[in-house]
């Protein structure tokens, strides 16, 4: 005989989103090293799967740096140690 299960959505749901204090942080700690006119951007909206952070480069000063140097791949790789 087969057992039913119920998953129980909302703690899944709870779960995804639990580190979204730690995703922040670390979004933080890499805007720390960008010169100015980059900002931090988070997501924690319930419906999406899971938080995300994003780095933003707003300013005219920052596109420009970003387009010449890759500042942004170079952070996210040194974040990632690769």
């Amino acid at each position: 005989m087969a057992v039913r299960i119920k998953w129980n959505r909302r703690a899944f749901r709870q779960v995804r989103h639990a580190f979204g204090g730690y995703v922040e942080a670390r979004a933080r700690q890499a805007a720390a090293g960008l010169p100015e006119g980059y900002e931090v951007v988070v997501q924690r909206d319930p419906s999406t799967q899971r938080p995300r952070a994003y780095l933003v480069a707003r300013s005219y000063e920052a596109r420009r740096d970003e387009a010449e140097n890759s500042t942004l791949l170079k952070t996210i790789s040194g974040l990632r140690g690769t």
